[in-house]
């Protein structure tokens, strides 16, 4: 018993440090080598005198039908093959009508994770052309598809005959590639990537293992947390400045697929304050996506009829993306007794759904990075890092018309834009330079913030809360990016609500 044992552990060692898979027989006991995952239908060893080479070879029963699942040998799992295989063959009496083996290959399946097995292709036959006792020495090409493969391979050897009693012998089966079954697991494929529903990413790192056309979910700002956009409703003019005239948290996810292409995108919104008494829509243009690219938008909140929708869900109008998540506010929340929606201290808070727009796109789109306005929030993603970005424009809609929208700074208006109001009373864009929706010294009416915002009280100046934002502003956002922080001498909490 320990002589055999010693002998599968050497076998074992040669079979898998070398870059020849063989078998022999010269175990002289099947069950040595089957423990080394190769699989044996109909087959047993013979030292009789009619063996090849060695002390055994192997042997079949009377190959007298032309199934081939009577008599048959699989071999364990081979990867990194070269071009031949080989193996001898001869018969044992010189009798019987037809004799001859069938050879094929069996590819990996990553999806039957029950033997990891696809299906059998065959790619070779010989036949005896006369039945004689000879010895015979084939030299076979293995298919070009699984040649130098890192995919893991098996072969199958199918004997089949008619007529006669007379058995098949074989041996030095010879495979050129490295071992590569793992018999202290079933003999399944060793390092295998299971990838159930074969999209290329492996089913542990894959956040969609059943859906081939998803693979990893993405955030922005991050999993778990919202960020914020805040406006000042009374752009062009700088008004009370306070920020709270519309605040809304929100939350992007996208599944992006093995290609790293955005395949649909979920927006959360919750709309937090509403310091205003006009009623205020919103908007998101998503610059550089093509209209043509979305199958659908869907939950959206619009009900003052002044907002065109087309087919597809998207804003009519535009060439590229543009949803209205809600055309007002006012109607999207509880507001309850107090005078203004969450700005004015000393009254129950009012509450809001959370509204959720779901774009599914027809065509997917090549994304990295989500980057809103000319800020990039911190993005939780699986996909690949690199070009290109997807820029998110938000905006306000001010006093349902269509035409007043009030973006971050620096961003540029929709196509149904009313741009004679460029350039009035306190604003001072200027297209022709890329100035957009700034005053003179900056100022913005509109802040992003990959966080929950603490915005002003009621009628407060948002530069007395942030001690910090007029020179970030005026810096062209250059100095004190941290403006928002509770930070020592940045805001004084007594204007926050």
């Amino acid at each position: 018993m320990k002589r055999i044992l010693l002998v599968a552990f050497l076998a074992s060692l040669f079979q898998k440090a070398h870059t020849q898979v063989v078998l022999n027989a010269e175990s002289g006991n099947r069950n040595i080598d089957a423990a080394n995952c190769w699989v044996f239908g109909g087959v047993t060893y013979t030292n009789a005198s009619t063996r090849i080479s060695g002390n055994w070879s192997m042997q079949t029963g009377q190959a007298s039908t032309m199934s081939p699942t009577a008599f048959w040998i699989k071999s364990p799992w081979v990867r990194n093959l070269g071009s031949q295989l080989s193996i001898k063959l001869r018969l044992s009496a010189a009798n019987g009508t037809t004799r001859g083996i069938y050879v094929s290959y069996i590819p990996v399946n990553k999806q039957n994770t029950s033997n990891y097995e696809g299906s059998i292709n065959p790619f070779y036959t010989y036949a005896w052309p006369s039945i004689n006792t000879n010895i015979v020495e084939l030299t076979i090409s293995i298919p070009t598809e699984i040649q130098n493969s890192q995919e893991p391979v098996k072969f199958l050897i199918s004997f089949i005959g008619t007529g006669g009693n007379s058995r098949i012998i074989a041996d030095d089966f010879i495979i050129p590639g490295t071992y590569a079954a793992d018999p202290a697991n079933g003999c399944i494929p060793n390092n295998v990537i299971t990838d159930t529903d074969g999209d290329g990413v492996a089913d542990n790192d894959d956040d969609f293992p059943n859906d081939p056309t998803r693979a990893f979910r993405n955030f922005s700002p991050a999993a778990n947390t919202f960020g914020t956009f805040a406006y000042e409703d009374l752009w062009p003019a700088l008004g009370d400045y306070d920020f709270n005239d519309l605040v809304v948290d929100y939350q992007m996810e996208y599944a992006t697929n093995a290609d790293n292409l955005m395949v649909d995108l979920k927006i959360k919104l919750y709309i937090r304050a509403i310091g205003a008494s006009i009623p205020s829509g919103f908007g998101i243009s998503f610059d550089n996506i093509s209209a043509s690219s979305v199958a659908s938008v869907t939950g959206m909140r619009l009900f003052d009829g002044y907002i065109n929708i087309a087919a597809n869900g998207l804003e009519a109008g535009h060439d590229n993306v543009v949803i209205i998540p809600f055309d007002n506010a006012i109607k999207c929340v509880n507001w309850g007794s107090q005078p203004t929606f969450n700005t004015t201290p000393g009254y129950q808070p009012g509450t809001s759904d959370t509204i959720t727009i779901t774009i599914l796109f027809n065509q997917p789109v090549p994304v990295a990075r989500i980057q809103i306005g000319g800020q990039e929030p911190a993005v939780t993603t699986k996909s690949v890092v690199g070009p290109p970005t997807v820029t998110v424009n938000p905006f306000m809609i001010k006093g349902k018309i269509r035409g007043q929208e009030i973006h971050l700074p620096g961003m540029p208006p929709t196509a149904l834009a009313n741009t004679q109001l460029f350039g009035t009373i306190d604003d001072d864009t200027n297209p022709g330079q890329g100035r957009y929706y700034v005053t003179k010294n900056n100022l913005p009416w509109a802040i992003h913030l990959p966080v929950k915002f603490d915005y002003p009280t009621e009628k407060t100046d948002i530069l007395k809360a942030y001690k910090k934002l007029a020179d970030w502003a005026q810096s062209n956002g250059e100095l004190f990016t941290d403006w928002y922080l509770n930070l020592p001498g940045y805001r004084d909490d007594k204007h926050l609500f």
